[in-house]
């Protein structure tokens, strides 16, 4: 069959006549003949009404063809290698729903987030293709970065503090100038999301600020679209599972933002729509101040259809409950904490508690719970792996632990640390045996043995040591006699311990002493209670541990020099020297308990510093954004945890309020005031920043917090529908009143203020440089930060001390891992060291001086073989 001229009929051209009879030349539509001359108005009328219908065709045609649907490319760039940047909320999910509103729903470009494909991307864009003729929309949604106040997107694999590894927007917009689109190209940039980090260098959230520099410095050729103007970020829209931006752009690319109705959105109409209803969400749902900007040549941009019918709006469904997984997480780290991981493995503590942070921001607003679950995992397996291992060398704790152990085999004082104490009746027992009468008549019955055996009986192989111990305390009570003595050792020798220690064989050697070869009439009892004062406060003082010994050795060596000479005198001296050895010995013993107190007071200031650097750490990320008095509570503690000023330190720390914790005397906590505006939420925005909160409390506050959003969201969209049915375009934005809402010129100079409080309670050598810059930024909180920020980021990376107890979450993304046996803290290999050496030399010492038996000898020999071989 022969081709239809009319099927190559184009919509600009006129289609040719089909073939059919020739008419005759003379033909005329009024000749007789014809339909006659009534005819001749229907047929024109006919033919103009064919004509006004033809130039519609052609007005219709044409203005499709001049208005052909737009190119959208969408890279989003939600998640970041380097844990020191945070998520960039729900960027996958933006770039979704965008592209959902348009013909065929193409593929976000989720391959090019890395730099060099980015690049590739935007070379694609320039090359002259079929799609050329169509207009393009380019939306690029990531995280933003300023570097000597150049304003730079990152890409996935950024690291922090290297320029050379983000995107200037500069090279974006000159790129894109270069795209093919001869129909107009609009750039969508969502770039403005919190970065600010002082452990990283970062004090100031100023990307939107840069931005709007830039885009208003030079000129563009092009329309640009920012998710908000100059000082203002963008802003998550949770209960949608976008940003608000993202949301109200998509509504109105369907079409309400349509304000003639002519089924086509033009970039105007589109501006004033998000300026409107963006700007009035954000104040309802954030208090927050957003208002997108469109800047250049608002003429330049595309057209977008409306879509008929409008594809219909579906809702998101409730939000997944708070993970298990999460839960228990953060009750792991609630137990670590309150066992002093935080003190005795400062750096794995800090990055079990980063972790936890990271996974839950995933979770929260990432889309992708796998991920964040994941996160998680290798934070606990690296904190598994931290853990103390038999003969771990690079921890302080491991290494007071490892000599205490050392001395605990021969001080029965320090083997008993942690023991409970013995069950009740069995002291009663002892006491009947150690207080009986021995018979002065050998021929008489001696109940004694009995009673030993009764008081044995009670005794479990497991609880020997509690026995022996007993023994000891027992002993003291009550003024020592000869016979006394050699029942306790007899009571020693029943119990069948299982090794000897240094107040047992004190023991032995008494009950061996023959006191009277010395020409001594009376048992010398006010010195054999002295002798065992001094043990017993010697013992004590050694139970302490090697944490703080180096500042008692000397007042120790005082001490023992003249239980030396008191033991000298007691065991071997003639009458005189017995007499003067009490003095000596009370000497020795007052000695040994001044050094005790000293070293107490020491480890208990110690522990107050150790609790008060976990609150500050804890409370650190809440007090940012709180009331003044509340921020300036939290330095002075800083200040004074720096100086060692622990007195009243815990009155002074910051509390945080548990709005979920049983009050006392009650068996419920307390109801929730009424919130029904977004200031409302401060209060639990400002405690999930921290890490204070028990775990249970914070999976309660999260839920506050996404239900309230989720209210509050509601009510705008009940505003927007209003609006919708009253036809009502109003595209003012709306001011946000920011209640109780802190500035970022304010903020950076908090951030700062924090950092280097931390870095000085650390002892960061060189805090005058940043005493100094930081000085700088309080009086003008409005000048460049960059300069304070480089100079932590380097002191966090580089100058925190090896033995540094203070390691905030934030600073584990700019420091390092520790690594053994650099990680070895010298100071307590040192402490360890002397402790040990101390403590064999003290007991070493003992042996020449008193009665010695076949017991007592075994014990010096091991002793002397135990700490010769085994190392410090």
């Amino acid at each position: 069959m022969p081709d239809d001229p009319t099927a190559r009929f184009a919509p600009d051209e006129p289609a040719p006549a089909k073939a059919g009879p020739a008419r005759p030349a003379g033909w005329r539509a009024d000749t007789p003949g014809a339909a006659g001359n009534r005819t001749v108005p229907a047929v024109l009328s006919l033919l103009a009404l064919l004509a006004i219908a033809g130039v519609l065709v052609g007005v219709i045609i044409y203005w499709l063809r001049a208005r052909p649907e737009p190119r959208f490319v969408s890279v989003p760039v939600g998640e970041y290698d380097d844990p020191a940047w945070p998520v960039n909320p729900w960027a996958n999910q933006d770039a979704r729903r965008l592209a959902d509103c348009f013909p065929g729903r193409p593929e976000p470009e989720f391959t090019a987030q890395q730099q060099d494909k980015f690049r590739t991307l935007l070379a694609r864009l320039a090359d002259r293709d079929a799609d050329s003729a169509r207009p393009l929309v380019l939306h690029v949604t990531a995280l933003g970065a300023v570097h000597d106040r150049t304003v730079y997107l990152l890409p996935g694999l950024a690291r922090p503090g290297d320029p050379s590894s983000w995107i200037a927007v500069e090279e974006l917009l000159d790129k894109f100038d270069k795209a093919a689109a001869d129909r107009g190209k609009l750039l969508v940039l969502d770039l403005a999301h919190p970065t600010a980090d002082p452990f990283a260098g970062v004090l100031r959230d100023e990307v939107s600020d840069r931005l709007h520099d830039l885009l208003t410095g030079r000129p563009l050729p092009f329309p640009v679209l920012t998710s908000c103007g100059p000082g203002e970020q963008s802003l998550p829209a949770d209960a949608e599972r976008c940003s608000g931006f993202a949301f109200y752009l998509a509504e109105g690319l369907r079409g309400a933002a349509d304000r003639d109705r002519d089924d086509g959105v033009t970039l105007p109409e589109l501006t004033a729509f998000l300026a409107g209803r963006v700007s009035r969400w954000a104040r309802l749902v954030h208090d927050r101040p957003q208002t997108p900007r469109l800047y250049g040549p608002a003429d330049r941009g595309p057209v977008f259809h409306v879509p008929s019918p409008p594809p219909a709006q579906t809702e998101q469904p409730a939000p997944d409950p708070y993970p298990q997984w999460l839960i228990d997480g953060w009750r792991l780290r609630d137990e670590q904490r309150t066992a002093g991981a935080g003190r005795d493995l400062p750096d794995p503590f800090a990055r079990l508690t980063a972790g936890l942070v990271r996974a839950e921001r995933e979770w929260l607003r990432s889309g992708n719970a796998a991920r964040a679950e994941r996160i998680w995992g290798a934070a606990a397996s690296d904190w598994q792996k931290a853990q103390p291992v038999s003969g771990r060398p690079d921890r302080s704790a491991d290494v007071f632990a490892k000599a205490l152990a050392a001395a605990g085999k021969y001080r029965l004082a320090i083997a008993r640390r942690g023991r409970p104490a013995a069950p009740p009746d069995w002291a009663p027992a002892l006491d009947r045996y150690l207080d009986a009468k021995r018979p002065a008549d050998p021929g008489k019955p001696d109940e004694t043995g009995k009673l030993l055996d009764e008081w044995v009986k009670l005794v479990k192989p497991e609880g020997r040591l509690d026995a022996v111990g007993l023994l000891w305390d027992r002993f003291r009570l009550v003024p020592p006699t000869v016979e006394r003595t050699r029942a306790c050792v007899a009571a020693l020798d029943a119990v069948k311990a299982d090794r000897e220690y240094a107040e047992t064989v004190l023991l032995r050697s008494l009950a061996a002493w023959e006191y009277r070869r010395q020409a001594i009439s009376e048992y010398p009892q006010r010195q054999v209670v002295e002798l065992l004062r001094a043990e017993e406060e010697l013992s004590k003082t050694l139970a302490l541990g090697p944490n703080g010994f180096e500042l008692i050795a000397g007042r120790l060596d005082k001490a023992l020099e003249a239980y030396r000479v008191g033991q000298k005198g007691l065991f071997h001296g003639p009458f005189q020297e017995v007499k003067q050895a009490e003095g000596q010995l009370k000497e020795a013993a007052d000695g040994f308990a001044a050094a005790r107190q000293e070293l107490a007071a020491r480890q208990e200031a110690d522990r107050v510093l150790d609790n008060a650097v976990m609150v500050l750490l804890d409370t650190m990320p809440s007090v940012l954004t709180a009331p003044q008095p509340e921020f300036d509570r939290w330095v002075n503690a800083a200040r004074d945890a720096t100086a060692k000023n622990v007195t009243g330190l815990s009155e002074r720390l910051p509390v945080v309020d548990d709005p979920f914790a049983v009050p006392p005397g009650k068996k419920e906590p307390d109801p929730l005031p009424p919130r029904t505006k977004p200031a409302d939420l401060l209060r639990f925005e400002r405690l999930v920043a921290g890490t204070a909160l028990p775990a249970d409390s914070r999976r309660k506050a999260w839920d506050v917090i996404r239900a309230d959003r989720r209210k509050f969201h509601d009510a705008a969209r009940e505003q927007d529908a209003a609006d919708d049915a009253a036809k009502d375009r109003t595209t003012n934005p709306t001011p946000a009143a920011e209640t109780d809402r802190i500035g970022e010129a304010k903020l950076a100079v908090r951030r700062a203020r924090e950092s280097v409080e931390l870095l000085k309670l650390a002892g960061y050598a060189k805090a005058g440089e940043l005493d100094a810059a930081l000085g700088r930024l309080e009086r003008d909180p409005a000048s460049d930060a960059e300069p304070l920020g480089r100079l932590l980021r380097k002191a966090w990376a580089e100058g925190l001390p090896e033995t540094a107890r203070v390691v905030p979450p934030g600073a584990t993304r700019a420091r390092p891992m520790p690594k053994a046996p650099a990680g070895v803290i010298p100071a307590a290999r040192a402490a360890a060291g002397a402790y040990r050496k101390w403590v064999r030399d003290q007991l070493l010492a003992g042996q020449p001086l008193r009665h010695n038996t076949a017991a007592t000898d075994k014990f010096y020999e091991t002793v002397r073989q135990d700490f010769e071989l085994s190392p410090d």
